[in-house]
């Protein structure tokens, strides 16, 4: 049992290392994620993610059906998570 968990936790180590790696790595997130699982980069997408150039006025551009809002997009992010995360709030079950 001891080993078991010592090779999971070694294991669930290793993710957590090529995670992290992935967040903080000034390369294109599109190929780190595509990588991940497998799969070949088939076309060039020179502003597919934050690191290539992507931001919220582009992606309106691009995909003008996803209504972003460029001001507002992370201003308010921790109330947003609370609201996610929160089950209660003030008091109440929401």
């Amino acid at each position: 049992m001891k080993e078991y968990c010592q090779k999971r936790k070694s294991r669930n180590q290793e993710k957590l290392h090529k995670f992290l790696h992935w967040i903080y790595a000034q390369e294109c997130r599109r190929l780190g994620i595509l990588d991940y699982f497998g799969e070949k980069h088939r076309e060039v997408n020179p502003i597919c993610c934050d690191i290539c150039g992507m931001d919220a006025e582009k992606m309106a551009v691009v995909w003008p059906e996803v209504k972003v809002d460029p001001v507002n997009s992370f201003s308010n992010w921790k109330k947003e998570l609370a609201y996610i995360l929160l089950k209660k709030e003030n008091g109440n079950e929401k």
